[in-house]
């Protein structure tokens, strides 16, 4: 299901990956929903383009890969527990590629926040001005 929201200077649009066209209850504590972002900010206008997978802790990779207006994207998320002490952490490969040029994205990334805690992965200010945000939120 794709959404998109036109706000004066901002861009959203939302996939959901579900399995279905509405997103399903939780079975139990380990299966979880990971929204990643991406924000782009340029001198005009903000873009925030947000994927959402179903993920469950300590199983298989997630996966999408996507055409949308202004490229190409590939995204997967997993979940593991790892180390002593057991921590939950967040693994995130986004690949993007605008296929105009030499422009593209390549985050390979894990965090350890916390369910509902918004993680910033990656900050890039470019030399035109350009702003690129990737964050993830698992709920």
């Amino acid at each position: 299901m794709t959404h998109h929201r036109f706000i004066p200077r901002t861009l959203v649009v939302a996939v959901l990956i579900a399995g279905g066209a509405a997103t399903p209850a939780l079975a139990d504590d380990t299966a979880r929903r990971a929204e990643v972002e991406l924000v782009e900010t340029s001198k005009d206008v903000t873009k925030t383009i947000a994927f959402t997978l179903a993920v469950v802790d300590d199983g298989a990779s997630s996966s999408i890969s996507s055409r949308l207006a202004d490229g190409y994207y590939q995204i997967k998320v997993r979940r593991s527990t790892e180390g002593k002490p057991k921590r939950s952490v967040t693994w995130v490969e986004l690949e993007r590629h605008d296929g105009k040029g030499p422009d593209s994205l390549s985050v390979h990334a894990m965090t350890t926040a916390a369910i509902g805690k918004r993680a910033v992965l990656l900050e890039v200010d470019r030399g035109d001005g350009t702003k690129y945000e990737v964050a993830v939120t698992v709920r």
